[in-house]
Order: C-alpha cells, then structure tokens, then sequence
C-alpha cells in the first residue's frame, strides 16, 4: 500500500490534481519500453464512488518529451525516504515480509472464514436433499392419512398413493 501526494493522479472528468490518493500495487507493465507500476485506487472513498479503479504511475522519468514524466515512484520514494538506494532503506526486509505474510494470513482467516463456514453448510445440505431424494426414488412409501371423498369422512386410509 502506498499514499502517494496531490499531483500523482489526476480526475478524468474534472482535471483535479488536489487529492491524495492510496493506491495497491498489483502489477507492472511495460509500453514502449517505459515500465509502469499498475496500482488500485482504495482511497479516498470519494474516487470510489466515481468507479475509479486503476491508476498508472511511472517507476522513472525518461529524457524524451513523451517520457519526461514530473511524478515518478521514483521521485516520490526520493522525496520520502532521503535518496534510498536498498530495499533496507525503504523499510522492505526479511522480516518485514514474513510480518506482512502473516498479518495477510491472519486477515484471509478472519475475512473469510464466514464464507467457508457458508460453503460447508450448503454442501452438506445438498448432501441431505440427494440422499432424501435417493431415498425417495429406491420405493420408499410414507404412510400419510388422507381424507376419503366419501361422506363418511371420519375413516382414515393408511396408505396414500
């Protein structure tokens, strides 16, 4: 996750640079041979709210016109952290990964265990109705009383069919 400052990411429809925007990595991507970090708007909510998905930011500036990019994840890890030059600088470790592992393992169970507690109470009730319905089909008959259409209507049948 990255908070990345006003200017990284412009409103299409309105052109306003003013807002700050926490975005997700998820992907880089090369075209024309400039690589881009692909990364998914989470916030603020009000960029949610207009469908706002993905945001392309470029890993450095180039020297051409087209490529001469002002808001680089470059500039920004620069601007953040005094000029790293290790992963070590920025804070990413060993450590720190096998933290990040483990909060991600700790939120997935959280997260989802509702889901599966779901899943496994379908199952086993499709597993009930199959073997009710199995049951039904090898001949079994249920004795119900019924109503005779008679006028004596006190007499009950024992078998319906």
């Amino acid at each position: 996750m990255l908070e990345l400052p006003a200017g990284y990411f412009q409103h299409p429809d309105t052109a306003d640079v003013s807002h700050a925007v926490t975005v997700v990595a998820k992907a880089t991507s090369k075209i024309k041979g400039f690589v881009y970090l692909l990364a998914d708007i989470i916030g603020p909510a009000t960029l949610l709210q207009d469908n706002l998905a993905e945001l392309h930011v470029p890993i450095r500036s180039g020297n051409t016109p087209r490529t001469k990019h002002l808001y680089t994840i470059r500039n920004h890890l620069n601007a953040v952290f005094a000029h790293p030059q290790t992963l070590a600088d920025i804070g990413i470790s060993k450590h720190a990964h096998l933290t990040h592992l483990a909060a991600l393992h700790r939120a997935w169970q959280n997260t989802h265990r509702d889901t599966i507690k779901h899943r496994v109470q379908l199952a086993v009730t499709r597993q009930t109705i199959n073997r009710i319905e199995q049951q039904a089909q090898q001949g079994y008959q249920y004795i119900l009383p019924c109503r005779i259409p008679y006028p004596s209507e006190t007499q009950l049948v024992t078998k319906c069919v």
